[in-house]
């Protein structure tokens, strides 16, 4: 995968509120969700393609920024997207 996150910006269509609604039980946040269901995908993509043709690789590109500095000081000092949030 090139990319994977959840894209949500003010002017975006992105609306999953009443999904967390009757999905989210048990996450404190819609951001610890959706991590969640981003790792959830990664990982049966993962087994699909291992157990499809176990000699295939699979990958995903890290997103350049992890956080930044302004949200958690062990972030870099950068104001990109950060993939975390």
């Amino acid at each position: 995968f090139d990319d994977y996150f959840y894209t949500e910006t003010p002017g975006s269509t992105l609306n999953d509120a009443w999904t967390f609604r009757r999905y989210g039980e048990g996450f404190a946040a819609k951001a610890d969700w959706r991590r969640h269901n981003t790792q959830q995908l990664i990982v049966q993509v993962s087994r699909a393609i291992k157990q499809a043709k176990p000699e295939v690789e699979f990958g995903v590109s890290p997103a350049g920024v992890w956080r930044n500095r302004s949200f958690d000081p062990a972030g870099s000092d950068t104001r990109g997207a950060a993939a975390y949030d």
